[in-house]
């Protein structure tokens, strides 16, 4: 698990040493973005930078499908940034929609989702939304098979190149979303939802910069606003959860499911900071 030090006015001679997923910033620099586009380049340049620069349309291989009377299911495997692969669960109801929700799994969530989906069709049989469940890079059933001391091993090294598991899962989403305009799908109209629980919803929030399909952000069990989870080299550096806040909500519906009572206020006293509240799309429930 990662751990992340926040200090407000200066770095205390105790943590000149830190480890290399330790980071530091002064809150007072924040850069506030209301264009969105501008703050996804710029997040592109610094923190995304390890990103593959061709992005070609992802090859889609089936391995297993199942169909009922309402609806088809699909366990989708695609590439991802080489040599790396991820898979999409996929819930296609007989009734045609025009939406989509793509949620992101954690490793966490796994077993139960596990159980989800091997109980179809009884267990959606009655959902008339299309739903899309990824299980990005070193999760689910592709979960890296690295003992403890070798896993950080690998995220150092990830460090040190400009890119963390983290980030790759963000560009992850992204091909994720390529893979569902496959033309067999029949999904190229459909408007997304991302969604996530945790950190996967942050991940699925910065993600939302860079697709312009996804029309809601739905992030559920949404941490403390201090701590909005995910492991991101760089991003308080050049910006804020306030301004991506502001900028995603600026183009499109943020909803907000915060676990207590003390994050819900929280998240409602950031709402408030932004440079516009009363237009942002963003909801906390």
């Amino acid at each position: 698990m990662s751990t992340l030090t926040v200090f407000i006015r200066a770095l205390p001679d105790s943590a000149l040493n830190g480890r290399i997923d330790h980071h530091w910033w002064d809150d007072r620099t924040e850069r506030r973005d209301r264009d969105a586009e501008a703050l996804a380049n710029r997040l592109q340049s610094v923190t995304f930078r390890a990103w593959p620069k061709e992005d070609t349309a992802p090859s889609i291989r089936v391995l297993n499908e199942r169909t009922w009377s309402q609806a088809t299911a699909l366990e989708l495997e695609f590439d991802t940034e080489s040599p790396l692969s991820a898979r999409l669960y996929l819930y296609l109801p007989n009734q045609k929609t025009h939406a989509l929700r793509l949620h992101t799994l954690s490793h966490d969530e796994w077993p139960s989702f596990q159980r989800t989906w091997a109980g179809l069709p009884s267990a959606q049989s009655t959902s008339t939304t299309a739903t899309a469940w990824l299980t990005p890079r070193d999760t689910g059933a592709l979960r890296w098979n690295l003992e403890p001391r070798r896993r950080v091993h690998v995220r150092r090294s990830l460090a040190l190149l400009g890119e963390t598991i983290d980030s790759g899962k963000v560009y992850d989403i992204l091909r994720a979303i390529k893979a569902l305009e496959s033309p067999g799908l029949e999904l190229k109209d459909h408007s997304i939802t991302l969604s996530g629980r945790g950190g996967s919803g942050f991940l699925s929030l910065i993600a939302s910069l860079y697709a312009d399909r996804v029309h809601v952000v739905d992030w559920a069990d949404a941490p403390e606003p201090t701590d909005p989870g995910g492991h991101l080299l760089n991003w308080r550096r050049e910006t804020g959860l306030s301004s991506i806040l502001a900028a995603v909500a600026s183009v499109r519906r943020v909803d907000i499911a915060a676990p207590s009572p003390v994050a819900r206020s929280q998240w409602e006293a950031l709402v408030q900071t932004l440079p516009d509240p009363t237009r942002a799309q963003v909801t906390v429930r």
